[in-house]
């Protein structure tokens, strides 16, 4: 709970300051999250030597210290989250709607609808109107006559000053 009100202070700053930066985020990181982390570190491998391995708890001890690098990547890049909780929040409607979707009964359906909710799911995330940015990809893509020009039209490098030309 300490660690995650590091980061709910980060996004307040984020909010009220326009100024406050992923290097800013990560500066307060380090400084307050960091010795949470390395203070459960240390009772981590405290503990190692004297819980049973193959317990619940040991178990749970040793999946921790052997993903420790992972856990702790997010202190050195600011521009990362603590978790994954937004990509799992964007999968969840398609998640639960499974079923609806037995109509992707083959390889290329399916793969098609994952490549539409990839790129609507990136949008969103990308802030992009949903409509606007979808109906000028449709018009445009038939005219792209290069690669460049086609990933021109995906969500994170997609210029919407063109949507206010049209």
């Amino acid at each position: 709970a300490r660690i995650y009100a590091v980061e709910k202070r980060a996004k307040q700053r984020a909010a009220k300051e326009e100024t406050f930066t992923a290097e800013d985020r990560k500066s307060l990181r380090l400084k307050h999250a960091k010795p949470l982390l390395d203070k459960l570190k240390g009772v981590l491998d405290e503990k190692a030597e004297t819980i049973v391995p193959r317990s619940a708890l040991g178990g749970a001890i040793s999946y921790a210290r052997n993903e420790w690098p992972r856990l702790v990547a997010y202190l050195e890049d600011g521009s990362l989250e603590i978790d994954n909780n937004l990509a799992e929040q964007s999968i969840k409607p398609f998640v639960i709607g499974r079923k609806n979707w037995l109509f992707c009964n083959s390889a290329s359906g399916a793969e098609a609808s994952a490549v539409i909710y990839s790129l609507l799911q990136s949008a969103k995330a990308n802030k992009l109107p949903l409509n606007q940015w979808l109906t000028h990809v449709l018009e445009q893509l038939p005219r792209c006559t290069t690669d460049e020009q086609r990933k021109m039209l995906l969500p994170h490098r997609f210029d919407t000053e063109l949507l206010k030309k049209n």
